[in-house]
């Protein structure tokens, strides 16, 4: 969600608070098919990050200061006809985006097979920078 908010918002616009998903897309988008158990396995999987609390001393600017802890998702509220669902971000986590200060990940990072191989590239990805994304990708010298 982080990597779609960043190349849509333009550079310094603010991140909505509350962000439209279409289920049936964002599950098709993952090369998967959009039936009822995946999208009841997306649900389970908003509804576990919702429940998720982070506690950190790193402020959404990347500086240090008081401890707080949050959810990245606020609440996700579903439509009865399962054609969309809304998420209410928070305020960290967009603060985070506006910033940039979140790693960018490609979308051929959803076709990675497996947890290890996922987590390696998280970790290559931000070690390499978006500097060296740029040269490779739009060959631009060092």
């Amino acid at each position: 969600m982080a990597s779609k908010l960043i190349h849509e918002q333009p550079q310094g616009s603010a991140v909505p608070e509350v962000v439209s998903l279409n289920p049936r897309r964002l599950l098709k988008a993952r090369g998967l098919t959009g039936s009822g158990r995946e999208y009841d396995l997306m649900r389970a999987s908003l509804e576990r990050l919702q429940g998720t609390r982070y506690t950190t001393n790193i402020r959404p600017d990347g500086g240090f200061g008081a401890e707080r802890t949050f959810a990245l998702i606020e609440e996700a509220i579903f439509a009865e006809r399962r054609g969309s669902v809304d998420v209410r971000l928070s305020e960290w986590f967009r603060t985070a985006v506006e910033d940039r200060r979140v790693l960018q990940l490609s979308e051929a990072y959803l076709t990675i097979p497996g947890n290890h191989e996922r987590w390696l590239y998280r970790v290559a990805r931000k070690h390499v920078g978006e500097r060296s994304y740029v040269q490779a990708h739009h060959g631009v010298g060092a």
